[in-house]
């Protein structure tokens, strides 16, 4: 059970960093994946994530291009629409960053807490649970 914590831990962990690069990456830069055809477009661009699409299904030619120069403002809110049979979407990066640090905060925080040692040698931190009071540091000999 612990290894799956542990994979869980570092999982999140792993799709925060992902996701802050994304976002770093997003200021500067404007990606995107094309599916042809039918049209599909996934973009990288002003703080989040683009989908657009036409149709059905996601099958075809892929092409990717990426755009240096600032994409325009940061989109901070959620946007979806579409006319016809073209929709569009635009997920914030920042929801995103937050799924994956709300997990991994409290992941590492009870790691964390579970190593901690319970009444330590005042010099060498090793534990003196099950010791007597004022018995020595069987590590280093200093009287706790």
């Amino acid at each position: 059970m612990k290894k799956r914590w542990a994979i869980l831990r570092w999982a999140c962990t792993a799709g925060l960093a992902l996701a802050i690069a994304a976002y770093a990456f997003s200021a500067f830069y404007t990606a995107w994946v094309t599916w042809n055809p039918p049209y599909r477009r996934i973009t990288l661009r002003s703080g989040g994530v683009g989908l657009s699409w036409e149709g059905a299904g996601w099958f075809g030619t892929c092409r990717t291009e990426v755009l240096s120069g600032r994409a325009g403002p940061f989109r901070w809110w959620f946007d979806i629409g579409g006319a016809g049979s073209t929709y569009r979407a635009h997920i914030p990066l920042w929801c995103p960053t937050l799924l994956f640090a709300t997990p991994a905060v409290l992941l590492w925080r009870s790691y964390l807490r579970a190593r901690r040692v319970t009444n330590p040698c005042p010099k060498c931190n090793y534990p003196l649970t099950g010791l007597a009071p004022g018995s020595p540091c069987p590590e280093c000999g200093k009287r706790g």
